[in-house]
């Protein structure tokens, strides 16, 4: 069977304790591996590379602003309050397709877009969490 790449735009967020979040529009930082440490030897130029611990993220998460305050409330808690969550990849059906799990996430920044009643374009704000994550594994 054939496999098709995802679309970018189809996708969703689950925090764990957070539910009905939903809004999310931007996911950003989807990244983990291992730091590695060069070892040099006297008999060669070139470094062998010995693994250290992993590392993953930061991520970055944008949503549409509303009245629900369960985000920034948790953002307030900083370290307090680490939970897990998920990035979930939908298909054209909104099926899940893919996944990725972090674990041991807490809250390192918040942000809340600009307000001017002077710009006459459309638009709707947006707050913007910065995740600090222990781990990230795909699912």
């Amino acid at each position: 069977m054939a496999k098709y790449p995802l679309s970018k735009t189809k996708f969703k967020v689950e925090i764990a304790g957070l539910e009905d979040l939903g809004g999310w529009v931007k996911v950003r930082g989807i990244t983990f591996g291992v730091q590695t440490t060069p070892i040099f030897s006297q008999h060669t130029q070139n470094p062998t590379y010995l693994p250290g611990k992993r590392k993953a993220g930061p991520i970055t998460l944008v949503r549409m602003f509303d009245e629900d305050q369960k985000l920034a409330e948790w953002a307030s808690k900083g370290a307090e309050e680490p939970r897990n969550g998920s990035v979930i990849f939908l298909d054209y059906t909104g099926q899940e397709t893919r996944r990725f799990n972090f674990e041991g996430a807490y809250v390192s920044g918040y942000d809340l877009s600009e307000f001017d009643a002077r710009d006459e374009s459309e638009g709707t704000a947006e707050e913007t969490i910065i995740l600090t994550v222990e781990n990230i594994r795909p699912g």
